[in-house]
């Protein structure tokens, strides 16, 4: 059934939607993001996003607040890990093909510089990382790189100057005002210039399917194909000069689809109607009904039942779902631990979120709950030498 959306439309702005699926989730007590929202489908041109009555502000205050992506240890973006180096040495050779080494380029949603770093060993000169997260900024500038502190909804107050290149890698699925986005992005770059747009590749959510709705989180309200990005680009006055798909390995058995473009900044913004295609939708009613199919998380009902003593390692994206939508709440939690400094502290399911040397302390069966890393996670509680016994729900 057809009907109007809260949010409109973040490739067209249409509101008439077709709803496909419902989110919901236990977020930290302080967390500004909505607990629930849409899956919902562009009746104009099929785009695939999530609508609730969020806004901007919102979003923005979450990753200046609550990155996730300035620690050393946990997180992506910063060349940290064997794979994450190749990840993004590959993504430097892709602009290194259009671009000249004196081109300036602003890396937007930079993390810790992994890709100014690559960009660097290539010969590039003048590089620049933006970042809402002052600690990430901070690191980018202890590697010898210009950086500042910004959301891109604040970047036409800055100083930015105007650029030959600018990258937005996995940043524009987690954009609520897609539009300013753009408009402030096409306004830094020179007259020709180059954007590198890379996002999840929605398409290829089944063929890379890891957990149950593991691509639809709180962070993620933004679901692009190749087609979306084609719309993307002509509404905002671009061309398309170069595409294409990829997996990322992102951890030892675990591959993430994406899928980037290349947009050529042109003189004028034409006008143009996007073209439809429900190829996106069918994709991910696709991915829907494997999830909601999915029988590993059967041993919650278990652990529920029998009210045996249970430490929960991991508070992300994946336990919120859970939280929020299994038994896994009505479990004995005695404790709740991350390696994520900037988790630590915060109150999920009206438990603090410790460090996981804590568990020194406490008797029960340790529960991974992370939907990527359990292997990564069992090694760290070998090295600490832990004696608990260890379950997986991932």
């Amino acid at each position: 059934m057809v009907s109007n959306a809260n949010r409109p439309c973040p490739i067209c702005a249409s509101r008439e939607m077709v709803f496909l699926y419902q989110m919901n989730f236990e977020l930290p007590a302080s967390s500004p993001l909505p607990r629930q929202y849409q899956i919902v489908s562009c009746q104009s041109c099929g785009m695939i996003y999530a609508d609730s009555s969020a806004t901007q502000q919102d979003y923005d205050h979450y990753y200046e607040q609550f990155s996730k992506y300035e620690d050393t240890k946990t997180a992506s973006g910063g060349g940290y890990s064997a794979a994450d180096q190749v990840r993004l040495a590959n993504m430097a050779d892709v602009l290194a093909a259009y671009l000249t080494k004196t081109d300036s380029i602003i890396d937007i949603g930079c993390a810790n510089g992994g890709l100014l770093e690559a960009l660097s060993k290539l010969g590039f000169k003048h590089l620049t990382g933006i970042d809402p997260s002052p600690v990430s900024i901070k690191h980018v500038q202890e590697r010898g790189f210009c950086g500042f502190s910004s959301k891109i909804s604040d970047l036409n107050k800055e100083n930015v100057g105007s650029h030959q290149a600018i990258v937005i890698s996995h940043v524009l699925e987690h954009v609520f005002d897609v539009a300013s986005a753009m408009y402030t992005l096409s306004s830094l770059l020179n007259q020709g210039g180059v954007l590198y747009v890379e996002v999840p590749n929605a398409s290829n959510y089944s063929s890379n399917y890891v957990v149950p709705y593991y691509y639809f989180d709180a962070e993620h309200i933004n679901h692009f194909d190749s087609h979306a990005l084609d719309n993307l680009a002509r509404r905002h006055g671009f061309e398309v000069i170069a595409k294409g798909e990829k997996n990322i390995p992102v951890s030892s058995a675990i591959e993430y689809p994406a899928v980037y473009a290349l947009f050529r900044k042109l003189p004028t913004v034409a006008n143009f109607e996007v073209s439809y295609s429900d190829d996106l939708k069918l994709g991910i009613l696709k991915y829907i009904a494997k999830s909601s199919q999915d029988g590993r998380l059967e041993k919650i009902e278990r652990y529920a039942t029998n009210g045996e003593a249970v430490i929960l390692w991991g508070a992300g994206s994946y336990t919120q779902r859970l939280l929020a939508t299994t038994r896994l709440a009505e479990c004995n939690i005695i404790a709740i631990v991350d390696n994520d400094r900037n988790k630590q502290g915060l109150l999920i399911h009206s438990i603090p979120i410790q460090s996981p040397s804590v568990l020194r302390e406490m008797e029960g069966v340790i529960l991974i709950s992370a939907a990527i890393y359990a292997e990564e996670i069992k090694k760290d509680i070998a090295a600490l030498g832990f004696q608990h016994k260890i379950d997986v729900l991932g």
